[in-house]
């Protein structure tokens, strides 16, 4: 390892509970009071291209190694490459997300046919490729060949997912990939993307979580303030996802009555 996380939090005297591929504590941002779990969570996988990645789930503080860092007044170390593709991918939702209110059609989808409430919407940061993606991340100094690496373009540089409804994908508070679903169709997945579970923040720390079929299932019971994932179909299941269940005392498989 080029950075040693949970040494270097013990060495912060912070106590940690380990759960599968992440630890967590009590969160140092907001005095999170003692009688609590702790809801300040870390990826300590290191094979993970989103090791270092942090998120308190009752202050909503976030970010990486460098910015945890800076927070004990430590000096920063070599960013991972991946990191620089994180930061696109955030940059995409947010600009995604804005163009939502352009497409009527798109929004009245969302809210009449999927029964999803404004609330929801923005907190799921969900959002409207317009085809005008390219022009916005190079005016915000990303190239175009480190754009394209990411799937968010086509090699001749048109929008992947354009005129489609897009779903951000968040883990540790940051995005890590981006799935589209035309309105009212089939959803479309980042060429070359690894396939993720939807909705893992949702269920950090939870005791009952409830798996779906599709994000749109997902964001209906997380609605519902059920801790909820979803699947991106019903017929993958990785082994690595069963893990984000560790903490879980109780699982509910809710996929659609179909053969």
């Amino acid at each position: 390892l080029v950075f040693d996380l949970v040494n270097y939090l013990q060495s912060k005297d912070l106590h940690l509970k380990f759960a599968s591929n992440q630890c967590y504590t009590h969160c140092f941002f907001c005095d999170e009071p003692s009688d609590r779990p702790g809801r300040l969570y870390f990826n300590i996988d290191p094979e993970s291209d989103k090791y270092g990645l942090w998120k308190c789930f009752l202050c909503d503080n976030r970010g990486g190694l460098n910015s945890l860092r800076k927070h004990f007044g430590d000096p920063p170390v070599d960013d991972k490459p991946s990191y620089r593709q994180l930061h696109i991918l955030n940059a995409a939702t947010q600009f995604y997300q804005q163009c939502l209110t352009e497409n009527p059609e798109a929004y009245q989808y969302l809210r009449v046919n999927r029964g999803l409430t404004d609330e929801t919407i923005n907190k799921l940061a969900l959002g409207w490729a317009n085809g005008g993606l390219l022009n916005h991340l190079t005016n915000l100094n990303y190239s175009i060949d480190e754009i394209k690496e990411t799937g968010l373009v086509n090699p001749n540089g048109f929008d992947f997912l354009q005129g489609k409804i897009t779903i951000p994908y968040f883990e540790f508070g940051s995005v890590v990939t981006i799935r589209s679903k035309q309105i009212g169709g089939k959803y479309l997945s980042l060429r070359g993307s690894q396939s993720h579970l939807y909705g893992v923040d949702n269920i950090r720390g939870a005791e009952t979580v409830v798996v779906c079929a599709g994000e749109m299932d997902a964001a209906i019971m997380q609605q519902l303030e059920y801790a909820a994932v979803g699947t991106p179909g019903e017929l993958i299941w990785k082994p690595e996802w069963t893990k984000e269940l560790a903490e879980a005392k109780r699982v509910y498989v809710c996929y659609d009555n179909d053969e």
